[in-house]
């Protein structure tokens, strides 16, 4: 396998990487003696264009991994790892019109916004809602890698404004925005990093400076 994006835990303590690109076959690690296996995605991963682009993956409370991918042509889907039922693959029934970033909620529901539309994946019955956004601030935040942060809050990366910060309040399920005292660096900051220090840095994708975000 090769294009492997990025790694998830699973319960039965092996690391599963997620193929992009059309790859068909995806890599598991495990860490007790850095063994390698396979697992094939049987063309759920894979779109009839021959190309996708995975954007991330989550360990849903249910023991499954979630991913998120897209066709690089506006249409995305929602793909199920099995690691406890020899790593079955299925998709979900509903298609979303962009890219999902997606994002697991102190709740346990996971959760990505494409333009100002929140959509909630629901592990425990597969199902995917949707609702939109009011006040959603001008020029928008699209589909974008929240962050987890302490108080329940899923944090955006300043990546359309330097001067006010969105957050999805996964207690109403609403989208909200403060001002920035400084402004932040407007860039390409794909994702957040939450650290010991309850702090969340924003990775410098095409800036000069970190981003830090202290709370709300």
């Amino acid at each position: 396998p090769s294009h492997d994006t990025g790694g998830v835990l699973a319960p039965n303590g092996k690391i599963y990487f997620i193929p992009e690109g059309g790859i068909t076959v995806g890599l598991i690690v495990d860490p007790t003696n850095n063994g390698t296996t396979t697992f094939n995605t049987n063309g759920h991963l894979e779109f009839s264009i021959n190309t996708n682009y995975v954007n991330n993956a989550v360990l849903a409370p249910n023991g499954k991994i979630y991913v998120g991918c897209n066709n690089g042509s506006g249409a995305s889907k929602i793909v199920v790892i099995e690691p406890n039922n020899n790593n079955n693959c299925y998709t979900l029934t509903s298609t979303l019109p962009g890219l999902p970033y997606i994002t697991l909620g102190p709740n346990g529901f996971i959760y990505t916004n494409i333009s100002n539309v929140l959509y909630k994946i629901d592990p425990s019955s597969d199902t995917i809602t949707a609702k939109t956004f009011t006040g959603w601030p001008n020029g928008g935040i699209g589909g974008t890698h929240y962050t987890l942060a302490p108080n329940g809050f899923l944090y955006a990366p300043p990546i359309t404004s330097s001067t006010f910060l969105g957050y999805i309040d996964t207690f109403t399920e609403t989208f909200r925005t403060y001002a920035l005292n400084p402004a932040f660096g407007q860039g390409d900051t794909q994702q957040g990093v939450l650290a010991a220090n309850r702090k969340i840095y924003h990775t410098p994708y095409s800036l000069t400076s970190i981003d830090i975000v202290t709370g709300k």
